[in-house]
């Protein structure tokens, strides 16, 4: 696959930690929001594509994780200068007791290309809002170079249903002080 040889100084925090960064999406107001072990092989994607460059941080991130002895993918800081960004796990919903992928497609897809099994992530039930987009399958999603436009990535995406998920996570809500208590 890729090589990577970096290893991030990964901090593990509660889950309690992280569920409140939910509360900002109006799609799960009324959801119910946890962290939960799961088969990586029923989790079932909604992009069809993963940028290559994406997939080097991925494959870091999984390989501190391993050394590092933390459980696939609970909490955690990540270091960024004098500041941490905190980590959520990927972002799956249940609908007719199937998992969706909405956040994460690169760090699941390394675990599948190397056959990890399990994998823990953001469970969120009763979203009463449908998929914002056709599901596919592992074997239709392709390695790009570049990042593709969000409706040519997503498969008969509904703009109006999609969930900012991504965009939250990486926002700097999720940006704390190394001086703050962990």
């Amino acid at each position: 696959m890729y090589r990577t040889k970096q290893i991030f100084d990964l901090q593990t925090i509660e889950t309690e930690r992280i569920l409140p960064f939910f509360n900002n999406i109006i799609h799960y107001k009324s959801s119910s929001i946890s962290v939960e072990s799961v088969f990586t092989e029923q989790v079932v994607p909604l992009s069809r594509f993963v940028v290559k460059s994406r997939l080097i941080f991925a494959i870091s991130l999984l390989r501190s994780y391993l050394a590092l002895g933390i459980k696939l993918y609970m909490p955690v800081l990540l270091p960024l200068g004098c500041k941490f960004r905190i980590l959520v796990p990927p972002v799956v919903e249940v609908h007719n007791n199937h998992f969706y992928l909405v956040d994460g497609m690169h760090r699941l897809y390394v675990l599948i290309r190397e056959r990890i099994h399990t994998v823990h992530v953001c469970v969120v039930r009763h979203v009463p809002y449908p998929l914002p987009a056709k599901p596919i399958n592992w074997l239709q999603v392709e390695e790009v170079s570049i990042t593709k436009p969000l409706l040519n990535n997503i498969t008969n995406l509904k703009v109006e249903l999609f969930r900012p998920v991504t965009k939250l996570l990486n926002s700097p809500l999720t940006i704390v002080k190394k001086e703050k208590t962990i």
